[in-house]
């Protein structure tokens, strides 16, 4: 009983963090996205080139949302990779318990 409420309070944080992190994410994005909406001038009051149009044109315009992209997808396995272990772990740990029980049991008898 004990294990399934570990287990289940585990998922609740652990549902919670991601929760949190899209969130962060997603709020980060609509500011970079709301910044890069913006029109700089510059000193003689030359506009500078559209950014929709320039980020079209340049490749590397597109890095940081490739590195957000990378950065998730490998902050998701390691933490499916973390949550496996820890069940491993809490699976061992009831059958050296379902173990020692039965020995105690075998031994009364």
């Amino acid at each position: 009983m004990n294990f399934i409420i570990k287990l289940v309070s585990f998922r609740i944080i652990t549902l919670v963090s991601i929760l949190l992190l899209v969130i962060f994410m997603s709020v980060a994005f609509s500011q970079l996205a709301e910044a890069s909406s913006e029109k700089p001038e510059d000193v003689l009051g030359i506009r500078y080139m559209d950014y929709t149009m320039q980020e079209s044109r340049d490749p590397e315009a597109n890095l940081p949302f490739l590195f957000a992209v990378y950065t998730i997808a490998w902050a998701g396995f390691f933490s499916y990779i973390f949550i496996l272990s820890r069940r491993q772990h809490a699976i061992n740990r009831e059958i050296e318990y379902l173990k020692s029980k039965y020995a105690e049991i075998k031994s009364k008898s």
